[in-house]
């Protein structure tokens, strides 16, 4: 379980925000990085599944035929893995035009624009009386 922790709580915030600062869409990545999360976890032999489920039985289990028997779920975990890869279009299979741009719908002019930072930047208003009695 501790592998677990280490790869979402550790190694993801540091390696997919540098990722998300070269590659735009997020949405690609997020795909990747779960398909690649969840075939860790059954990547034999040390996949934290797999040894969960080879503890659990009560008769071991050989290699081999437990190998086998995941090898369908694994080629086809990895054929999305690598179809994903190659295709970023198919994560998006569903979305508007508009969804996929961070672009606003209309224009906006200067002068919105300038009104929109100066809201932003107000500081609050402070009576000056208040400040008085608090000395």
């Amino acid at each position: 379980m501790l592998d677990a922790f280490e790869i979402i709580f550790v190694i993801v915030p540091i390696v997919i925000p540098a990722l998300l600062i070269r590659v735009a869409d997020a949405r690609w990545v997020s795909v990747l990085v779960l398909l690649t999360l969840q075939s860790s976890f059954l990547l034999p032999p040390f996949g934290y599944a797999l040894m969960m489920v080879r503890s659990v039985l009560k008769e071991p289990v050989a290699f081999r035929p437990f190998l086998r028997a995941l090898a369908p779920f694994l080629a086809a975990q990895w054929l999305l893995l690598v179809l994903i890869l190659l295709f970023p279009q198919l994560t998006h299979i569903g979305q508007s035009t508009a969804d996929s741009t961070r672009l606003p719908s209309a224009p906006v002019s200067d002068e919105e624009l300038n009104r929109r930072f100066n809201e932003m930047m107000k500081l609050p208003e402070v009576d000056p009386n208040e400040d008085l009695n608090r000395r």
